[in-house]
């Protein structure tokens, strides 16, 4: 959710002609928010990361077997 709130901000703004430096500063807290979520993307595009409301105490399955 915040990954498309981060990218919908910016674009919100630059239409409803917000100044912009306003449309600037939400880009850059976009760009970051972005930055900071990378470790996350990466496990996601790997297969790694923890799915919401899984068992974590359960063993997870090895690729392919």
């Amino acid at each position: 959710a915040s990954l498309s709130a981060a990218t919908v901000v910016p674009i919100a703004a630059a239409i409803t002609d917000e100044p912009w430096s306003t449309t600037v500063f939400c880009a850059g807290v976009a760009a970051f928010v972005w930055g900071t979520h990378r470790s996350n993307l990466s496990r996601i595009a790997r297969g790694e990361e923890h799915r919401f409301g899984a068992d974590r105490s359960a063993p997870r399955k090895e690729n392919g077997t």
